[in-house]
């Protein structure tokens, strides 16, 4: 999923925060460590494929434990080198045809 543009020219200290959860149970952990569940930014992806833009990491989100368990992912503070106009965040999930989990992201706000 990629958001549309937003213009964050002028602002300082803003978050991105979602509520987010995994499953089914005995897929609870699969790529926790390996990185299957990220958020970036950017300012300069336009449309089509994303790896044709300039994307930053945000770390730091907490994962729950427990299958179908919604958490919040904590605040993830948005660089200030991207807090200009067409920022766009993007929740990125992966997996392999060996292991999988399902990732439900729900109640996203940037404050």
């Amino acid at each position: 999923f990629i958001s549309p543009p937003i213009d964050l020219t002028g602002k300082s200290g803003v978050q991105l925060s979602f509520d987010h959860a995994r499953g089914p149970a005995g897929s609870i952990n699969v790529g926790v460590t390996k990185g299957y569940y990220t958020v970036w930014v950017s300012n300069n992806y336009v449309s089509g494929a994303p790896d044709t833009a300039t994307w930053t990491e945000l770390t730091g989100v907490n994962h729950g434990t427990t299958a179908w368990g919604f958490v919040s992912s904590g605040g993830l503070a948005i660089p200030a080198a991207n807090l200009k106009k067409d920022l766009r965040f993007a929740f990125k999930y992966l997996c392999t045809d060996a292991e999988s989990a399902t990732w439900e992201v729900k109640n996203v706000m940037l404050r």
